[in-house]
Formats: structure tokens, sequence, C-alpha cells
């Protein structure tokens, strides 16, 4: 499970990286931290969906998320 993680979070921070090189997304947080921010939302969004049933609960904080990424 870990090595899943690692590899998703790299995966992102390679993605949000190249958004930062384009102007895309802020450029005042490193990749590497908006990369582990985010898995870190999607698991405990994964969790919450489940317990609150909920399925508001992804789209506003997935939402939240990227509008703090713009620049």
């Amino acid at each position: 499970l870990l090595r899943s993680v690692q590899q998703i979070e790299s995966l992102f921070a390679e993605v949000l990286q190249q958004a930062i090189d384009d102007g895309e997304i802020r450029d005042d947080i490193p990749a590497q931290d908006l990369a582990r921010q985010l898995v870190c939302i999607a698991q405990g969004v994964a969790l919450l969906s489940r317990v609150l049933d909920n399925a508001d609960i992804p789209v506003s904080t997935f939402d939240s998320f990227f509008t703090m990424l713009q620049p």
C-alpha cells in the first residue's frame, strides 16, 4: 500500500510541476508538497464519503483544493 501511495504521489508531483512550470498554478508551494496534500485529501475524501454517505464531500473538497492552486 505504501509503495502505491508513493507512486501516486510521485505522478501527481510530476504533473503539478509541469503545471507550475507552465504558469497554470501557483509557484510558491513545492509540487511535492502539493502532491502529498492531494493524496491526503483524496484518501480523506474516500474515507468520509464511505462513513458519511455524502456525495457532495468529494466535489466541494477538490473544488477548494483546486481554487487554492490558482496563480
